[in-house]
Protein backbone atom coordinates (compact mmCIF):
# COMPACT_ATOMS: atom_id res chain seq x y z
CA UNK A 1 0.00 0.00 0.00
CA UNK A 2 1.34 3.40 -1.00
CA UNK A 3 2.02 5.79 1.88
CA UNK A 4 2.23 9.57 1.83
CA UNK A 5 5.20 10.17 4.12
CA UNK A 6 5.48 13.74 2.85
CA UNK A 7 2.23 14.57 4.64
CA UNK A 8 3.97 14.18 7.99
CA UNK A 9 6.43 16.92 6.97
CA UNK A 10 3.71 19.25 5.72
CA UNK A 11 2.15 22.00 7.78
CA UNK A 12 -1.08 20.11 8.40
CA UNK A 13 0.80 16.90 9.19
CA UNK A 14 2.85 18.68 11.86
CA UNK A 15 -0.39 20.16 13.25
CA UNK A 16 -1.98 16.71 13.48
CA UNK A 17 1.05 15.33 15.30
CA UNK A 18 1.05 18.30 17.69
CA UNK A 19 -2.67 17.80 18.36
CA UNK A 20 -2.08 14.15 19.18
CA UNK A 21 0.79 14.99 21.52
CA UNK A 22 -1.19 17.62 23.45
CA UNK A 23 -4.24 15.36 23.65
CA UNK A 24 -2.09 12.52 24.94
CA UNK A 25 -0.53 14.76 27.60
CA UNK A 26 -4.00 16.02 28.64
CA UNK A 27 -5.23 12.41 28.77
CA UNK A 28 -2.33 11.43 31.08
CA UNK A 29 -2.94 14.47 33.33
CA UNK A 30 -6.64 13.73 33.68
CA UNK A 31 -5.88 10.04 34.28
CA UNK A 32 -3.53 10.93 37.13
CA UNK A 33 -6.20 13.24 38.55
CA UNK A 34 -8.85 10.50 38.17
CA UNK A 35 -11.40 12.58 36.23
CA UNK A 36 -13.34 10.05 34.10
CA UNK A 37 -15.33 12.63 32.11
CA UNK A 38 -12.19 14.41 30.93
CA UNK A 39 -10.39 11.11 30.28
CA UNK A 40 -13.13 9.93 27.91
CA UNK A 41 -13.22 13.24 26.01
CA UNK A 42 -9.46 13.48 25.41
CA UNK A 43 -9.17 9.77 24.55
CA UNK A 44 -12.00 10.02 22.01
CA UNK A 45 -10.50 13.07 20.30
CA UNK A 46 -7.02 11.50 20.31
CA UNK A 47 -8.45 8.44 18.55
CA UNK A 48 -10.30 10.55 15.96
CA UNK A 49 -7.19 12.63 15.22
CA UNK A 50 -5.07 9.47 14.90
CA UNK A 51 -7.58 7.94 12.45
CA UNK A 52 -7.61 11.10 10.33
CA UNK A 53 -3.82 11.16 10.29
CA UNK A 54 -3.76 7.50 9.26
CA UNK A 55 -6.34 8.27 6.57
CA UNK A 56 -4.13 10.94 4.99
CA UNK A 57 -0.91 8.92 5.29
CA UNK A 58 -2.41 5.82 3.63
CA UNK A 59 -4.20 8.02 1.03
CA UNK A 60 -7.51 6.41 1.90
CA UNK A 61 -9.24 9.77 1.40
CA UNK A 62 -8.53 9.43 -2.34
CA UNK A 63 -10.08 5.97 -2.46
CA UNK A 64 -13.14 6.59 -0.29
CA UNK A 65 -14.42 9.46 -2.39
CA UNK A 66 -18.06 9.17 -1.32
CA UNK A 67 -17.18 11.30 1.75
CA UNK A 68 -16.09 14.93 1.61
CA UNK A 69 -13.12 14.39 3.94
CA UNK A 70 -11.91 18.03 4.23
CA UNK A 71 -15.36 19.08 5.39
CA UNK A 72 -15.50 16.20 7.89
CA UNK A 73 -12.06 17.23 9.16
CA UNK A 74 -13.22 20.85 9.52
CA UNK A 75 -16.28 19.83 11.52
CA UNK A 76 -14.18 17.60 13.76
CA UNK A 77 -11.64 20.37 14.39
CA UNK A 78 -14.28 23.00 15.16
CA UNK A 79 -16.35 20.76 17.43
CA UNK A 80 -13.29 19.38 19.21
CA UNK A 81 -11.94 22.91 19.77
CA UNK A 82 -15.24 24.09 21.28
CA UNK A 83 -15.53 20.93 23.37
CA UNK A 84 -11.98 21.20 24.71
CA UNK A 85 -12.35 24.91 25.49
CA UNK A 86 -15.49 24.25 27.55
CA UNK A 87 -13.86 21.22 29.20
CA UNK A 88 -10.66 23.10 30.04
CA UNK A 89 -12.52 26.08 31.50
CA UNK A 90 -14.52 23.74 33.72
CA UNK A 91 -11.30 22.00 34.74
CA UNK A 92 -9.83 25.39 35.70
CA UNK A 93 -12.81 26.37 37.82
CA UNK A 94 -13.41 23.05 39.58
CA UNK A 95 -9.91 21.59 39.98
CA UNK A 96 -8.88 20.21 43.34
CA UNK A 97 -5.60 18.59 42.29
CA UNK A 98 -2.81 19.89 40.09
CA UNK A 99 -3.32 17.15 37.51
CA UNK A 100 -6.72 18.56 36.54
CA UNK A 101 -5.25 22.08 36.25
CA UNK A 102 -2.39 20.82 34.06
CA UNK A 103 -4.83 18.90 31.88
CA UNK A 104 -6.93 22.05 31.43
CA UNK A 105 -3.88 24.06 30.34
CA UNK A 106 -2.79 21.43 27.82
CA UNK A 107 -6.41 21.11 26.65
CA UNK A 108 -6.48 24.82 25.80
CA UNK A 109 -3.23 24.39 23.85
CA UNK A 110 -4.81 21.51 21.92
CA UNK A 111 -7.92 23.64 21.24
CA UNK A 112 -5.69 26.38 19.80
CA UNK A 113 -4.01 23.88 17.47
CA UNK A 114 -7.41 22.60 16.36
CA UNK A 115 -8.53 26.16 15.57
CA UNK A 116 -5.43 26.69 13.41
CA UNK A 117 -6.06 23.36 11.67
CA UNK A 118 -9.68 24.27 10.90
CA UNK A 119 -8.58 27.66 9.55
CA UNK A 120 -6.08 26.04 7.17
CA UNK A 121 -8.73 23.58 6.00
CA UNK A 122 -11.17 26.45 5.35
CA UNK A 123 -8.59 28.00 3.04
CA UNK A 124 -8.20 24.77 1.07
CA UNK A 125 -11.88 23.89 0.68
CA UNK A 126 -13.44 24.83 -2.66
CA UNK A 127 -17.23 24.70 -2.74
CA UNK A 128 -19.17 23.96 -5.96
CA UNK A 129 -15.96 23.97 -8.02
CA UNK A 130 -13.47 21.27 -9.09
CA UNK A 131 -10.17 21.57 -7.32
CA UNK A 132 -8.15 22.02 -10.53
CA UNK A 133 -10.47 24.78 -11.68
CA UNK A 134 -10.15 26.51 -8.33
CA UNK A 135 -6.36 26.25 -8.47
CA UNK A 136 -6.25 27.63 -12.00
CA UNK A 137 -8.57 30.45 -11.00
CA UNK A 138 -6.41 31.30 -7.99
CA UNK A 139 -3.28 31.26 -10.17
CA UNK A 140 -4.91 33.52 -12.76
CA UNK A 141 -6.09 35.87 -10.02
CA UNK A 142 -2.57 35.97 -8.64
CA UNK A 143 -1.09 36.77 -12.05
CA UNK A 144 -3.68 39.48 -12.68
CA UNK A 145 -2.98 40.99 -9.28
CA UNK A 146 0.76 40.94 -9.98
CA UNK A 147 0.30 42.63 -13.37
CA UNK A 148 -1.92 45.27 -11.80
CA UNK A 149 0.64 45.96 -9.11
CA UNK A 150 3.48 46.27 -11.59
CA UNK A 151 1.48 48.59 -13.85
CA UNK A 152 0.40 50.61 -10.84
CA UNK A 153 4.02 51.04 -9.77
CA UNK A 154 5.15 52.22 -13.20
CA UNK A 155 2.23 54.60 -13.66
CA UNK A 156 2.13 56.27 -10.27
CA UNK A 157 5.65 55.51 -8.90
CA UNK A 158 4.07 55.79 -5.52
CA UNK A 159 1.96 53.59 -3.33
CA UNK A 160 2.29 49.86 -4.05
CA UNK A 161 -1.02 48.76 -2.58
CA UNK A 162 -3.57 47.20 -4.90
CA UNK A 163 -6.86 45.42 -4.41
CA UNK A 164 -6.47 41.71 -3.81
CA UNK A 165 -8.90 38.91 -3.47
CA UNK A 166 -9.63 37.33 -0.08
CA UNK A 167 -10.49 33.66 -0.60
CA UNK A 168 -10.65 32.79 3.14
CA UNK A 169 -13.46 35.29 3.64
CA UNK A 170 -15.26 33.99 0.54
CA UNK A 171 -15.05 30.42 1.81
CA UNK A 172 -16.25 31.43 5.26
CA UNK A 173 -19.20 33.32 3.78
CA UNK A 174 -20.01 30.30 1.60
CA UNK A 175 -20.12 28.02 4.65
CA UNK A 176 -22.26 30.35 6.77
CA UNK A 177 -26.03 30.21 6.17
CA UNK A 178 -27.42 32.81 3.80
CA UNK A 179 -29.72 35.58 5.02
CA UNK A 180 -32.64 34.18 3.02
CA UNK A 181 -32.33 30.73 4.57
CA UNK A 182 -31.70 32.10 8.08
CA UNK A 183 -34.88 34.20 7.80
CA UNK A 184 -36.96 31.24 6.60
CA UNK A 185 -38.99 29.04 8.94
CA UNK A 186 -36.71 26.03 8.54
CA UNK A 187 -33.61 28.15 9.00
CA UNK A 188 -34.87 29.71 12.23
CA UNK A 189 -35.84 26.28 13.58
CA UNK A 190 -32.41 24.81 12.81
CA UNK A 191 -30.61 27.80 14.33
CA UNK A 192 -32.77 27.48 17.46
CA UNK A 193 -32.01 23.73 17.63
CA UNK A 194 -28.26 24.36 17.31
CA UNK A 195 -28.29 27.05 20.00
CA UNK A 196 -30.47 25.13 22.47
CA UNK A 197 -28.53 21.88 22.00
CA UNK A 198 -25.23 23.67 22.60
CA UNK A 199 -26.53 25.48 25.71
CA UNK A 200 -27.90 22.19 27.09
CA UNK A 201 -24.56 20.54 26.36
CA UNK A 202 -22.64 23.23 28.28
CA UNK A 203 -25.07 23.04 31.21
CA UNK A 204 -24.80 19.25 31.39
CA UNK A 205 -20.99 19.44 31.28
CA UNK A 206 -20.97 21.86 34.22
CA UNK A 207 -23.54 19.87 36.23
CA UNK A 208 -23.53 16.68 38.24
CA UNK A 209 -25.72 15.09 35.52
CA UNK A 210 -22.76 14.86 33.17
CA UNK A 211 -23.80 11.35 32.13
CA UNK A 212 -26.30 12.95 29.71
CA UNK A 213 -23.72 15.14 27.99
CA UNK A 214 -23.51 12.89 24.90
CA UNK A 215 -27.14 13.34 23.83
CA UNK A 216 -27.13 17.15 23.39
CA UNK A 217 -23.71 16.99 21.78
CA UNK A 218 -24.91 14.53 19.11
CA UNK A 219 -28.06 16.58 18.48
CA UNK A 220 -25.96 19.73 18.24
CA UNK A 221 -23.69 18.18 15.61
CA UNK A 222 -26.63 16.77 13.63
CA UNK A 223 -28.53 20.08 13.64
CA UNK A 224 -25.41 22.02 12.66
CA UNK A 225 -24.70 19.63 9.80
CA UNK A 226 -28.25 19.95 8.44
CA UNK A 227 -28.07 23.74 8.81
CA UNK A 228 -24.95 23.71 6.66
CA UNK A 229 -26.40 21.18 4.17
CA UNK A 230 -29.65 23.06 3.62
CA UNK A 231 -28.14 26.56 3.53
CA UNK A 232 -25.42 25.64 1.00
CA UNK A 233 -27.68 23.18 -0.90
CA UNK A 234 -25.18 20.44 -0.13
CA UNK A 235 -28.06 17.96 0.10
CA UNK A 236 -28.81 18.38 -3.61
CA UNK A 237 -25.55 16.63 -4.49
CA UNK A 238 -26.61 13.43 -2.71
CA UNK A 239 -30.08 12.75 -4.07
CA UNK A 240 -29.92 9.09 -3.08
CA UNK A 241 -30.80 10.06 0.50
CA UNK A 242 -34.33 11.08 1.41
CA UNK A 243 -33.31 14.18 3.37
CA UNK A 244 -36.79 15.17 4.67
CA UNK A 245 -37.32 11.66 6.05
CA UNK A 246 -33.89 11.64 7.71
CA UNK A 247 -34.60 15.07 9.15
CA UNK A 248 -37.99 13.87 10.42
CA UNK A 249 -36.44 10.87 12.20
CA UNK A 250 -33.75 13.13 13.69
CA UNK A 251 -36.31 15.55 15.11
CA UNK A 252 -38.52 12.76 16.51
CA UNK A 253 -35.60 11.04 18.26
CA UNK A 254 -34.20 14.37 19.51
CA UNK A 255 -37.53 15.47 21.01
CA UNK A 256 -37.96 12.14 22.81
CA UNK A 257 -34.37 12.09 24.11
CA UNK A 258 -34.44 15.70 25.29
CA UNK A 259 -37.78 15.16 27.02
CA UNK A 260 -36.52 12.10 28.93
CA UNK A 261 -33.15 13.53 30.03
CA UNK A 262 -34.77 16.86 30.98
CA UNK A 263 -37.25 15.13 33.30
CA UNK A 264 -34.42 13.14 34.90
CA UNK A 265 -32.20 16.23 35.25
CA UNK A 266 -34.95 18.27 36.92
CA UNK A 267 -36.29 15.54 39.22
CA UNK A 268 -33.17 13.72 40.37
CA UNK A 269 -30.51 16.44 40.57
CA UNK A 270 -30.52 19.46 42.85
CA UNK A 271 -27.68 21.60 41.50
CA UNK A 272 -28.45 24.72 39.46
CA UNK A 273 -26.64 23.56 36.31
CA UNK A 274 -28.76 20.41 36.10
CA UNK A 275 -31.94 22.43 36.58
CA UNK A 276 -30.86 24.85 33.84
CA UNK A 277 -30.01 21.95 31.53
CA UNK A 278 -33.46 20.49 32.15
CA UNK A 279 -35.20 23.80 31.38
CA UNK A 280 -33.29 24.30 28.14
CA UNK A 281 -33.92 20.65 27.34
CA UNK A 282 -37.69 21.18 27.64
CA UNK A 283 -37.46 24.22 25.33
CA UNK A 284 -35.43 22.15 22.85
CA UNK A 285 -38.09 19.43 23.04
CA UNK A 286 -40.76 21.93 21.96
CA UNK A 287 -38.62 23.25 19.09
CA UNK A 288 -37.77 19.75 17.81
CA UNK A 289 -41.44 18.70 18.13
CA UNK A 290 -42.53 21.75 16.11
CA UNK A 291 -39.91 20.94 13.48
CA UNK A 292 -40.97 17.31 13.04
CA UNK A 293 -44.65 18.36 12.94
CA UNK A 294 -43.91 20.71 10.02
CA UNK A 295 -41.81 18.06 8.28
CA UNK A 296 -44.57 15.49 8.79
CA UNK A 297 -47.10 17.77 7.10
CA UNK A 298 -44.73 18.30 4.18
CA UNK A 299 -44.10 14.56 3.89
CA UNK A 300 -47.84 13.84 4.02
CA UNK A 301 -48.50 16.31 1.19
CA UNK A 302 -45.64 14.80 -0.81
CA UNK A 303 -46.91 11.23 -0.36
CA UNK A 304 -50.44 12.32 -1.17
CA UNK A 305 -49.33 13.91 -4.43
CA UNK A 306 -47.27 10.82 -5.25
CA UNK A 307 -50.29 8.59 -4.59
CA UNK A 308 -52.48 10.68 -6.83
CA UNK A 309 -49.91 10.62 -9.61
CA UNK A 310 -49.64 6.84 -9.27
CA UNK A 311 -53.42 6.39 -9.36
CA UNK A 312 -53.77 8.42 -12.52
CA UNK A 313 -51.96 5.99 -14.91
CA UNK A 314 -53.92 3.01 -13.50
CA UNK A 315 -57.17 4.94 -13.98
CA UNK A 316 -56.22 5.73 -17.58
CA UNK A 317 -55.26 2.10 -18.15
CA UNK A 318 -58.68 0.96 -16.85
CA UNK A 319 -60.47 3.39 -19.19
CA UNK A 320 -58.47 2.14 -22.17
CA UNK A 321 -59.28 -1.49 -21.34
CA UNK A 322 -63.00 -0.63 -21.15
CA UNK A 323 -62.88 1.04 -24.54
CA UNK A 324 -61.13 -2.02 -26.06
CA UNK A 325 -63.79 -4.35 -24.69
CA UNK A 326 -66.50 -2.20 -26.27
Amino acid sequence: MEMDIAFLKSRRGVLKLAEMMTLLVAFVCFTVASRPKYIAATAMEFLITFLLLLLYILKLNKRLTFFFWPLIDVFNSVFAAVYLIVLSLIAFSTHTVKGTLAGGIVGLMSAGLLCVDSYLLFNNITLNKPRNEAKNQSVSLGLCAAVKRISFIFVTMGDMEAPSSSPPQDVLLAVLPSKEFAASRKGMLLIAEVALSFISFVCFVASTAAAFVTAPLIEFLAALFLLFAYSTKFNERFKGFHWPLMDFLRCVSASIIFFIISIIAVSRYVDGSSKAAGVFGFIATIVFALDFYIIFNDLADFLKQGGESNDEPSRQQGDSSDSDSD
